[in-house]
């Protein structure tokens, strides 16, 4: 008995502090994402986006199926189109397949969104470096090493970088200050001796 009254008693507290915050029920829309039409499902209004983009993670990541998930992602932007993570996995899914210009141009997109995402930054300035665009590129990655010292992706993309420039001591100079903040990673290590070769 005295199980059941603490419970009801913490439930009714809930429900009193979250209508003092103002906390209010809202319509719900019954919607479907045009991928699977038995499943309908009452989603608020606010969250359609947010479900939708949790489907395409599903499809991409658990399902193995890039198409489909594409199509949701594009979905969710037609729902809401300052949706950054959308723009960024459709980002990762055209350099997949080989179109950098809309890789580009969506990480460009999903960073002008949310400009504190390291995630965008390194999606924007690694299609700037694969699409060739080296004088665009080369401020990114300092700002995207800068920010996040530690992670050796952000070294091994500025010494490519500095490769692609034919700027060899610079880009020795970038695995040594890797060296130093991240420790030794095989792969850098061997960029590094190629260098040095």
């Amino acid at each position: 008995m005295k199980r059941v009254l603490t419970y009801w008693t913490c439930v009714l507290g809930c429900i009193a502090v979250m209508l003092s915050c103002g906390a209010r029920p809202q319509k719900s829309v019954s919607i479907t994402s045009g991928m699977e039409p038995a499943s309908e499902v009452e989603i608020d209004d606010s969250l359609r986006a947010t479900f939708l983009y949790i489907d395409g993670l599903k499809a991409l990541m658990t399902d193995s199926v890039p198409d489909r998930a594409a199509e949701i992602f594009e979905r969710v932007l037609e729902l809401d189109s300052l949706h950054a993570p959308s723009m960024y996995q459709l980002a990762m899914l055209a350099v997949e397949q080989d179109s950098i210009a809309r890789a580009t141009e969506l990480s460009r997109q999903a960073l002008e969104v949310d400009s504190t995402d390291v995630w965008y930054r390194i999606a924007y300035g690694r299609t700037l470096l694969i699409s060739g665009r080296l004088n665009e590129a080369l401020p990114e990655l300092k700002r995207i090493t800068a920010n996040a010292p530690t992670n050796p992706e952000n070294y091994r993309l500025m010494a490519a970088l500095y490769s692609e420039l034919k700027m060899p001591f610079s880009a020795i100079e970038v695995l040594d200050s890797a060296e130093m903040r991240a420790g030794l990673y095989p792969e850098l290590h061997l960029h590094k001796c190629a260098l040095l070769a």
